[in-house]
Parts: structure tokens; sequence; C-alpha cells
């Protein structure tokens, strides 16, 4: 069986790939983390979606620690607050100013 591909695959932990689009919310930590991990590992380019700025750092660092592999794909974090409705569009309205697509969400 071969290996998943994340090429042309968008992805926010909220994540995208190199030539496509991954996205989730929860990747500060746990098995959100390492899923987030995994995607930019294969080349995929991560949203990593938090309301805190210091989190998504914190998690970025964590995974640059952990080693991104010889051909990384993207960590970028996607300020969003999802207690808020208005705050919450305008994440949606930010990522879609920069995607055309979101191959997987999670939260």
């Amino acid at each position: 069986m071969s290996s998943p591909q994340t090429s042309g695959v968008s992805c926010t932990l909220a994540c995208t790939t190199a030539n496509g689009h991954p996205s989730f919310g929860g990747c500060s930590s746990g098995i959100g983390l390492y899923i987030a991990l995994h995607l930019v590992r294969r080349g995929a380019k991560v949203y990593l979606a938090a309301r805190s700025e210091e989190k998504a750092a914190h998690a970025i660092a964590r995974m640059e620690n952990e080693g991104l592999g010889e051909h990384p794909g993207e960590l970028v974090w996607l300020p969003i607050d999802l207690t808020d409705p208005h705050k919450a569009k305008a994440a949606a309205e930010w990522f879609i100013k920069r995607e055309n697509k979101l191959d997987i969400l999670g939260a």
C-alpha cells in the first residue's frame, strides 16, 4: 500500500500543502500537534488556528524541535476566536484572501 500524498492538499489545525491546501483547530498539543507535524513533514502548508499567538508560536517551535524533515511544508498561525462570530468570520475572510481552497479542516 502506498503512503498518502499531501501534494495538492490544504489543511487547518487549521492546514495547506505545497500544491494545495489542508486545515485544523486544536494543534498546540496532543494528537492535533502530531497530525500537523506529520502533514508539514509531507509538504503541507499547515495553518495553526489559535486565539493565542503565543500558543501557536510554542506549537511551531515544538514541531521545529521535533524535526520537520528534508522537504517540509509551511507552518502559519491563523488567528481565530470561535467564541465571537465576528472574529470567526474575520478569520475565514483572512484565510480566503490567502488560499483558494481548503482540503482538511479539523476541530
